[in-house]
């Protein structure tokens, strides 16, 4: 028997939360889901005591594809706790890396590329989480658009002459799509030359490496932080000549984390 607003779904009992309903899994697991119009979201708030969290929180939210019930949703919640328990955690950066250059090609190109956006970029859609860096969303990559039958093509004049910006929209999506299918799958070569990384702040991953982090992703940590050091460009970037500053705080960011890495791990420390 459940009490007033709670619900029984999926082997659960669901407790109003929020404009929705939640429900506990396995202890350290709270789905939820709430209807958003025409469908219904789901998140799950994994609590990670050990995060290093700038906003000073000890749950990490994974937000998943929606579902078109509720009681989808919810078993989809349940579904990313069972996946994440007996899978036995994070991936590794082996895992990983090879399925981000797969999915993403015009992002990544090279190891740096993949470093520099998980370790610096501000709101990238990582956390750290038992000792890893994981996705923030359910991670699966975009389906390829199609370009609509009887479309004009991209830039042509019967492009631009359309009054439905929509339909200009797909047009342009599906150009990109195709044109990326074509380019060759990371690693390329990396040319070794300095680079204008993001620029780091207190939301950025190499500033938060948890206290349980995994050898594995210690070892990538560290490797980022060597070319934040070692590889940002100290120069201005193109797009802000005015300014001076960004790169010079990103060097001095990497020589103090190699120095704190080095310290608190000394078997990083490459023997002389």
């Amino acid at each position: 028997m459940t009490r007033r607003g709670e619900v029984r779904a999926c082997g659960y009992i669901w407790k109003p939360w929020d404009d929705g309903v939640a429900t506990h899994v396995h202890d350290r697991f709270l789905v939820t889901t709430w209807g958003f119009g025409s469908i219904n979201k789901s998140k799950v708030f994994v609590t990670y005591p050990k995060s290093r969290d700038p906003m000073a929180r000890d749950k990490i939210g994974i937000c998943l594809a929606p579902g078109k019930t509720r009681e989808e949703a919810m078993q989809r919640g349940i579904s990313w706790v069972e996946k994440y328990r007996n899978s036995g955690g994070p991936e590794s950066p082996e895992k990983l890396f090879p399925k981000l250059f797969r999915d993403w090609r015009i992002i990544y190109r090279n190891r740096l590329d993949i470093l520099g956006h998980l370790f610096f970029t501000n709101g990238n859609g990582y956390s750290w989480l038992d000792g890893a860096v994981v996705a923030n969303s359910d991670g699966k990559p975009r389906k390829s658009r199609r370009l609509p039958k009887g479309a004009p093509k991209w830039l042509s004049p019967e492009f631009f002459a359309l009054k439905d910006y929509r339909l200009q929209d797909r047009i342009q999506r599906a150009h990109f799509d195709r044109e990326e299918a074509k380019m060759e799958i990371g690693p390329l070569p990396d040319d070794g030359k300095p680079r204008h990384f993001y620029p780091i702040c207190q939301y950025s991953l190499i500033l938060c490496i948890p206290d349980d982090v995994r050898p594995d992703w210690l070892k990538v940590a560290y490797e980022a932080a060597l070319c934040l050091r070692d590889r940002q460009d100290p120069s201005p970037p193109k797009y802000s000549l005015e300014d001076t500053t960004r790169p010079l705080e990103n060097i001095k960011h990497g020589k103090r984390i190699v120095a704190e890495l080095e310290a608190k791990y000394p078997y990083l420390k490459p023997s002389a």
